[in-house]
This record gives structure tokens, sequence and C-alpha cells, in this order.
């Protein structure tokens, strides 16, 4: 094999690595994960998505976002539980586009996102709020002042600075993207659909057909075992 042609196929297994990193990413938000959601950042990495994620403190221009520490206190302090049996919450990524610069990858990642929640979002702090901000289990499954729930469909990017560090990649630096967002009434909420749905935890059908696979790299490597992994071949 000759050297540029070893270089090019070095480039997509970087590639490759890249992108099933954003796939875990996900999965940890649409399946409730949190381990699967940390093991996408570095924990010294910087996050800028909407109000409600960001870290580190003071490197937002916005003066209202909620702003932690790191990832896990991210997770430690607003992380949601969605309503059961169904997830609330589904996203779908799109065109996405790495470039390599040795240990570092820049990603742009498009993506189109469906959220249940209220039409206007109660994290969106009033006049002589105290700053203190409250899980996001309290905002995102709650009806609007008119009674109705609603559907935010969304469409961004998730623009990302990768680093390989001791052959890992993760992500170090983030900024989502707002491209259009919109809500629609939700008139009903379909019951029963199929024999198999989606749940946003380690319920789902997923879980029984990948058992521990699923799971964050860091549970299964400290031994931790899906409750279906008897059902793995």
């Amino acid at each position: 094999m000759n050297a540029d042609l070893e270089k090019r196929l070095l480039e997509l297994l970087d590639k490759q690595e890249i992108h099933e990193v954003l796939m875990r990413y996900l999965r940890g938000e649409n399946r409730n994960d949190k381990e699967l959601f940390l093991e996408t950042f570095w924990p010294d990495s910087e996050c800028h998505n909407q109000v409600y994620q960001n870290w580190p403190p003071a490197t937002s221009d916005d003066p209202d976002v909620w702003e932690v520490e790191n990832p896990e206190g991210w997770v430690e302090r607003y992380w949601y539980q969605p309503e059961p049996p169904n997830p609330p919450y589904l996203s779908m990524l799109g065109q996405h586009l790495i470039e390599l610069d040795g240990d570092v990858a820049y990603s742009e990642a498009y993506f189109i996102s469906y959220i249940q929640g209220v039409q206007q979002p109660s994290w969106a702090r009033q006049p002589g709020d105290d700053g203190v901000a409250d899980a996001l289990s309290s905002h995102r499954i709650t009806e609007s002042t008119d009674g109705r729930k609603y559907m935010r469909i969304r469409g961004g990017r998730y623009c990302d600075r990768f680093e390989r560090r001791n052959g890992v990649w993760k992500i170090a630096y983030r900024i989502v993207t707002d491209d259009w967002s919109m809500w629609h009434d939700c008139t009903e909420k379909v019951a029963g659909l199929g024999t198999h749905p989606g749940l946003a935890s380690k319920d789902d059908p997923l879980y029984t057909v990948w058992g521990s696979r699923a799971e964050s790299k860091n549970d299964r490597s400290s031994g931790g075992r899906s409750r279906h992994a008897h059902r793995e071949q």
C-alpha cells in the first residue's frame, strides 16, 4: 500500500470515529443515558447550546444563560427526565462535514429535533428571578397557559471542534446554532402505535437487542451489564 492511500484510509477511520461520537451523543439524549452523553465531551470542554446548556462560566456573550463548570456539572444540575412511556425528544442527524488537522478536527453536522413542551419556554427567566434555574424535568412536559401541549420542531447545526487525546476523539468546543424553529399544536398523542414503542431509558428495545453494547464504554469496562444482557448472542 502506498503512503498516500494509507493516509487517506486513516483519515476515513478518524472521520468515522468522530461521526460515531455524535451518534452516541444523540443516543445519550434520546435514551436518557447520562453516562453516554458525558462520554462524548472532554471534561475541560466548552459548550454553548441555547440558554440552558453552557459551560464553563463567563464564556458566553448572553448574560441570561445558565452556566455550569463542566459537562458533569450540567448533568448533575439540569439533566431532564422525559415523560414515560414515550420520549418527548427525538433527534435526526443530517449531512456531516469533517475537516482533519492532525489531532484536531472541525465538524459541522446538521440536525432536526422534535421536542414536546410548552409554547412559551418556562426556562426563560422572568423579571425578579433570583438566577437559580430548576432542573429541566420541570420544564419539558408541562402545559402552556392555554392548557395545551405543543411540539417544537427545530433545525440547527452542531459546530464542533474535536480533539484526539490518547487516541480518543471527543468534543472540545461546541456551538449549537438555531437555523429555524417552530411550534406545532399537539392535537393528540398517539398511544399503542406498534408493539415496541421507543423509551427514553435503558428499557428501550435497543438495549434488548444490543445488550450492554448500547451503553457507554465506561459502563462496559467497569463491568456494568444491561438488564437484558442474557439476550446477547
